[in-house]
């Protein structure tokens, strides 16, 4: 997995027994049963592998304001859910990010 705009670090990573919802997830984590790395200074990185059946706890500084793709870099497991847009700031602080200039899509219906 890949996320754009920022790096993070990985504070904890192992398996998942069977595929759970995310009520199931958080219930987990509350019980204290996913894995986290006592590490003091955790690798730092912008891009990790993620193996089938595995999970990844990451921990970022959300200090880049505007919207970043969290993605596989295999496109067809966008199409299964591995992919996600992540936004970071309030609406005030992404106004203006975008320059009145910046090229846009035309209308292809006409």
């Amino acid at each position: 997995m890949h996320l754009h705009g920022f790096s993070f670090r990985i504070v904890g990573s192992g398996l998942m027994d069977e595929i759970f919802t995310p009520e199931g997830v958080e219930e987990m984590d509350k019980q204290g049963k996913f894995f986290r790395s006592s590490t003091p200074f955790p690798p730092v990185k912008d891009t990790v592998c993620v193996s089938h059946g595995s999970y990844m706890i990451i921990r970022f500084v959300v200090d880049n304001p505007g919207w970043w793709f969290l993605h596989c870099h295999l496109d067809f497991h966008a199409l299964l859910g591995m992919a996600m847009v992540v936004r970071a700031g309030t609406d005030e602080d992404i106004k203006g990010l975008i320059p009145k200039d910046f090229p846009r899509c035309q209308n292809f219906n006409q």
